[in-house]
């Protein structure tokens, strides 16, 4: 079993962009004569899922600051981690880089997915 925080991994980085990006395709289909009113009402949804999904992980994060203890939020703060021989800035330098390694990963999948499709399309027309 894996621990985190749900919809702070890669699937969770992912989804967040593509329900960033739903309005912008729906735009450009409304702008071209395309659009239709239950395609907005649907985009809607996901974003009022999304909004759910981020004070979740808010919630989580104020509960988790609540009740850490102060030698562990010391340690977040800006000391060194015994178990993993480490020194932490912050507790926003740890989020910050932790969302970089998830955005960076999630960018390699799509670049290796894209190359794949590429290669599909070469493979069928020889």
């Amino acid at each position: 079993m894996f621990a985190g925080l749900p919809a702070a991994g890669i699937g969770g980085v992912f989804y967040i962009l593509l329900v960033l990006m739903m309005p912008v395709q729906e735009l450009v289909r409304t702008v071209r004569g395309e659009g239709s009113i239950s395609r907005w009402k649907f985009i809607a949804g996901r974003w009022a899922l999304f909004a759910t999904v981020i004070g979740a992980m808010w919630v989580q994060w104020l509960i988790l600051d609540h009740f850490m203890g102060q030698e562990t939020k010391a340690i977040i703060k800006g000391g060194t981690s015994g178990a993993m021989g480490t020194t932490v800035d912050s507790g926003a330098k740890l989020m910050q880089d932790a969302g970089l390694v998830s955005l960076v990963v999630l960018a390699g999948v799509l670049f290796v997915a894209y190359l794949v499709k590429l290669g599909v399309r070469v493979y069928r027309a020889a």
